[in-house]
């Protein structure tokens, strides 16, 4: 449960066999008519839950832009509906190439974790559907700066009895498994599939190998217990 899944991918799996072999749609953005363009998020929104609005006020009150979108699975060979757990990660910040210089870096030393929450999942949303039925979720932000240079946002979406056994230092970049980021202007300017990779592409550094939790071109892996 939630350790890093394999990165290799049977050749016979490279194509769909059907729309859920699709990355699951970005349910962390539900109030966007275009999922993939960050045109701002709302607490009702951002999760379709119940939980107050007052949790995760120091992500949710950041100036900074959203900037990245990470779809994470504890089986990347799996198709998203057949998965024990969903996880999205969701990263503002002003500066995304600052972050693909750099590297992106985080532990549970990152985790503000007075301002997470669990919660039921409503019954209209796309993941309940599929039978996540709980989420928990988490608020992150940079400590090595001040102020933050990024905040974040990690939900997940759980089967019954799953959340139990989910621990956040079992994560690592190998269960990102789509990732999307975008500048300061909202524009995208990478993009990354698992099982598409002939889609992936980073117009500001092209092929230049990233750290940390930058799933492509990859130049490391990184957990969430990484220290720098």
């Amino acid at each position: 449960m939630g350790g890093a899944p394999s990165s290799h991918r049977n050749t016979q799996d490279s194509q769909p066999t059907s729309l859920f072999d699709e990355p699951p749609p970005p349910v962390s953005f539900g109030d966007m008519q275009d999922s993939r363009i960050p045109s701002g998020e709302t607490p009702s929104s951002m999760n379709g839950s119940t939980a107050r609005s007052t949790n995760g006020n120091s992500y949710l009150a950041s100036d900074h832009p959203l900037a990245l979108y990470f779809g994470l699975l504890p089986d990347r060979c799996k198709p998203w509906h057949s998965q024990d757990w969903l996880g999205e990660l969701v990263v503002k910040c002003d500066d995304v190439a600052s972050l693909m210089r750099n590297g992106l870096f985080w532990t549970t030393k990152n985790v503000q974790w007075e301002q997470g929450y669990a919660d039921e999942a409503v019954e209209f949303n796309v993941y309940h559907k599929e039978g996540f039925f709980r989420t928990s979720r988490w608020f992150l932000r940079d400590m090595d700066n001040e102020p933050p240079q990024w905040t974040a946002s990690l939900i997940v979406w759980a089967r019954h009895g799953v959340l139990d056994a989910f621990k956040l230092e079992d994560l690592s970049v190998n269960n990102a498994n789509y990732c999307w980021a975008w500048n300061s202007e909202a524009s995208l300017v990478y993009e990354y599939y698992d099982m598409f990779p002939e889609r992936n592409v980073n117009v500001i550094y092209g092929a230049m190998p990233m750290k940390g939790w930058w799933p492509w071109p990859r130049e490391e892996q990184a957990s969430v217990e990484e220290v720098d």
